[in-house]
């Protein structure tokens, strides 16, 4: 029964100390001062890289990824970076691996791209 108990005790140990954490999603590539690109690594599907920028007093994130739950891993990833929020979304197009993701972030991040593109986007191009 005690080598049970110290099995059971090593398995609760290992848990708390990460083993069983959630893995990032994304790895980061510094291409710059506060720049990266946040490259998927195959736990979740990304399809796309994103850019990170991180300025004096917040993050601006380029393109936001294919699925809500992929940039919900992506923001979380970035806080391995840094704790500064982010506020801003730029989208370089309208296609779903670059901006499905918009859909995670609140009224407080500005969400910017051209005016085509939110005409292609309200008109329901990514349901």
């Amino acid at each position: 029964m005690t080598r049970l108990t110290a099995t059971v005790a090593l398995v609760l140990v290992a848990a708390s100390a990460g083993w069983a954490q959630t893995p990032s999603a994304h790895r980061f590539i510094q291409v710059a001062d506060g720049v990266y690109a946040a490259v998927g690594n195959g736990t979740i599907e990304t399809r796309a890289t994103a850019g990170v920028i991180i300025t004096a007093s917040d993050v601006v994130l380029v393109d936001t990824n294919i699925t809500p739950e992929a940039t919900r891993r992506l923001v979380a990833d970035i806080k391995t970076l840094t704790d500064k929020p982010i506020r801003t979304v730029v989208n370089t197009h309208w296609h779903y691996d670059h901006a499905d993701g918009n859909q995670v972030f609140g009224p407080d991040v500005a969400i910017i791209g051209h005016v085509n593109e939110r005409t292609t986007i309200l008109g329901g191009v990514l349901k």
